[in-house]
């Protein structure tokens, strides 16, 4: 590029905090005015490049409207000469001042720093790779200094961030105390946290929540971006319930932003759980059956069909679909299968299966599964717990993890007096965490053990016969179905068709939990979870299988 004379002058200038003063762009103008007084050079105001309140960091590069016009500028040849305060304010980091400096080079643009950093000096390109190299570690060290005050004050008992629905900020600043950030529990709020917590227990969906909540007329915890007036839905119900907060644990660096962020740079977290017992709002054996930790997916009510999202394909494990038009029995299909055959995917699928066999096998199941011989095994194993001792056991759990806990809090003492120079006792504190971390997980489950062994609940079981209760569950209709889909699946978990080796014939394999049965017949709580696993074999015969044959068998029982 041929130069002016005389050359053409350009600034840059940005700040990155909106809570740094608006001035500090002035004063940066003002500097790159000064040295191009000093140069013989004359700024256009039309050739000042400015950034306010954004971050020089990469990830904020898109925001940065200023910084994409002088780039454009220097390309197009606009101006010779670059000024800006110093290497920082143009980015913080190296591969974007890089670039920045082949494009200057490339169109032979002069580049002025105020801070004494000037291309037509020899070396310069030194000083500016030296001016890189400090501005990227500076935003290391900022982020490091960061995350060590949040740790600190959660270590200190304050909280971070705006608090989710059901909780309140208080802030904490009187002269004899640490200043900081409590959450309080905001009591009108919180009851609706517990009934949604209810409602999710005994079936409703996401999206049943999120319905009742709009109708009734309660505001959702976040201002809306469209819409005049915010509204809740099906996904932030989920989140909501899965925060552990509500449990009284805070887990730093435990959201799903904070996970999906850290994967784009392929770094990997390690959350760590801060104990809140003040902020409790629903008990832990409330917010795990909503949660859940099962090996299958919880199941949840709300379909017109009692099997409607309860039986499974045997080739492909999806969700069968249910077809029940009025006038004709009802069938299962598997929409996962039959799409994969019409593609090409696949050779054979299940085919169109009644369910009316079925639901005759379950019934059969169930007479020969509590009749007096085989249910006597099932009172046997409830007479059991009550003998188990679990006192002594859960004793000493507690008392390691007492030793634990002090271990622990010596450790984060030491850390906190040592500083930065910590490397092998950070190790040493997380270790400690996780040992005290899977005594307290230990202690709960054996505490949430002993709590369920209750001798009148278990007394009831004894002397009920889930059959009937079992047979009104298998003949609901209408509104009841949400109801009875979640009760029936509680006591056989898992139904799936196996084989159909040609129409008309089919095997289904079906789990039973006979304490489920027994626990909703006397409405109480289970403690037995053995499996018995079943086949329910049906025969008919063509052109309208009238009269089925049905088969069911015994075949295994699992932990």
């Amino acid at each position: 590029m041929q130069k002016r004379n005389p050359p053409v002058a350009a600034l840059y200038a940005r700040y990155s905090d909106p809570t740094q003063s608006a001035t500090s762009i002035d004063d940066q103008v003002r500097r790159c005015r000064d040295v191009a007084r000093s140069e013989g050079l004359v700024i256009k105001d039309e050739l000042q490049f400015i950034d306010r309140a954004i971050s020089g960091k990469g990830d904020s590069t898109h925001l940065r409207t200023g910084f994409a016009a002088l780039r454009a500028a220097i390309a197009s040849g606009e101006f010779d000469v670059l000024i800006t305060d110093e290497v920082s304010r143009i980015a913080r980091d190296s591969v974007e001042l890089a670039e920045l400096k082949a494009l200057l080079v490339h169109h032979n643009v002069r580049f002025i720093a105020a801070n004494g950093i000037d291309s037509a000096n020899p070396n310069w390109e030194l000083y500016y790779e030296i001016s890189s190299a400090l501005a990227t570690h500076h935003v290391r060290e900022l982020r490091f200094r960061v995350e060590r005050g949040m740790k600190g004050a959660l270590e200190r008992g304050f909280m971070l961030a705006a608090p989710p629905f059901g909780y309140r900020l208080r802030r904490l600043g009187e002269e004899d105390a640490p200043s900081g950030a409590i959450w309080e529990i905001h009591a009108e709020e919180a009851d609706v946290v517990r009934k949604m917590y209810e409602r999710r227990a005994t079936g409703a969906s996401y999206s049943t929540i999120a319905r009742w909540l709009n109708t009734s007329g309660i505001q959702p915890p976040r201002k809306p971006r469209k819409y005049e007036h915010g509204y809740w839905r099906a996904a932030s119900v989920y989140r909501m319930l899965h925060n552990p907060i509500y449990r009284g644990v805070y887990v730093w660096q435990g959201s799903a932003f904070l996970r999906a962020k850290a994967k784009k740079t392929h770094r990997i977290l390690e959350p760590l759980e801060y104990s809140r017992p003040q902020l409790r709002i629903v008990p832990d054996a409330l917010w795990w059956k909503c949660v859940g930790t099962l090996p299958e997916k919880q199941f949840r009510g709300g379909r017109r069909h009692l099997f409607a999202g309860l039986v499974r394909c045997g080739m492909c494990e999806a969700t069968l679909c249910v077809r029940a038009h009025a006038g004709y029995p009802a069938q299962v299909s598997c929409a996962q299968c039959g799409q994969a055959k019409t593609v090409g995917h696949q050779d054979e699928t299940h085919g169109y299966v009644s369910l009316a066999p079925l639901i005759r096998g379950i019934r059969m199941l169930l007479d020969q599964a509590f009749g007096p011989d085989a249910f006597a095994a099932f009172r046997e194993r409830i007479r059991a717990q009550l003998q188990e001792p679990l006192e002594a056991h859960l004793a000493e759990l507690r008392r390691q993890l007492a030793v634990a806990e002090r271990s622990y809090d010596r450790l984060v003492r030491l850390l906190r007096d040592v500083g930065e120079d910590a490397g092998s006792l950070e190790r040493e504190v997380r270790a400690a965490h996780a040992q005290r971390s899977a005594l307290a997980a230990k202690v709960t489950a054996i505490e949430a053990r002993a709590a369920g062994i209750d001798r009148q609940a278990l007394q009831a079981q004894l002397t009920v016969d889930p059959r009937e209760l079992l047979g009104e569950l298998l003949s609901s209709e209408g509104e009841d179905v949400g109801a009875a889909q979640v009760a029936l699946q509680q006591v056989l978990p898992h139904i799936r068709l196996i084989e159909r080796p040609r129409r008309f014939h089919a095997t289904f394999e079906v789990h039973l939990v006979p304490s489920a049965a027994a626990a909703l017949a006397s409405a109480t709580q289970s403690t037995d979870r053995e499996v018995e696993v079943w086949h329910v074999r049906v025969l008919g015969r063509a052109p309208a299988p009238e009269n089925w044959i049905v088969e069911v068998v015994r075949v295994d029982a699992k932990k």
